[in-house]
């Protein structure tokens, strides 16, 4: 028997940002897939890129000592509903499908003295190989991809006027009918 497959592929970018925030309990979405035939669709895997820029310049910045405390997580959680509420990072949950933790790099500036960027990024895409079938009842089986950042200056919380966050997430979910 040969099994229906469905792909779903997007990309969420976001510029000009003034706050990241993000707590484990409460991780902030990035992206979100939604199961293309509804409640017979099973999800099957999911291969998740990202990367995050903050871009610093100007005269109201955090001091540079803020970014190497900062650590940025990516998280994939399912959901049985069409929520786009990522959960709990912290825990254990059935629908906690993987995580991981990026890599920050600080690029200074080659035009004016005292501005950077930072950038988070994967050392490889988040690929997860586990399925899920919806429950009974379920109303929209769906993938969500969260941010956990914990910011300990804190400088990505919207306390400096003179930084600016862009990200960009690549989603590509694989889906199947199964009998």
């Amino acid at each position: 028997m040969t099994l229906d497959k469905h792909r779903k592929y997007t990309t969420s970018p976001a510029t000009n940002l003034a706050l990241v925030s993000a707590p484990p309990s409460a991780p902030k979405n990035v992206a979100h897939h939604v199961a293309p035939v509804g409640t017979t669709d099973s999800f099957l895997r999911l291969r998740c890129e990202f990367h995050m820029d903050v871009r610093i310049g100007g005269t109201d910045i955090p001091p540079e000592s803020w970014w190497p405390a900062t650590t940025v997580t990516l998280v994939a959680f399912y959901t049985d509903t069409n929520s786009t509420t990522v959960g709990n990072s912290v825990g254990s949950s059935r629908n906690y499908l993987g995580s991981q933790l990026l890599v920050p790099r600080m690029i200074p500036s080659a035009s004016t003295p005292g501005d950077y960027i930072v950038t988070w990024s994967q050392t490889e895409p988040l690929l997860t190989d586990t399925a899920r079938k919806p429950a009974l009842g379920a109303t929209g089986p769906a993938i969500n991809i969260g941010l956990v950042v914990y910011d300990f200056t804190p400088a990505l919380d919207g306390t400096y006027a003179d930084l600016a966050i862009d990200y960009e997430c690549r989603l590509f979910t694989l889906w199947g009918s199964v009998p």
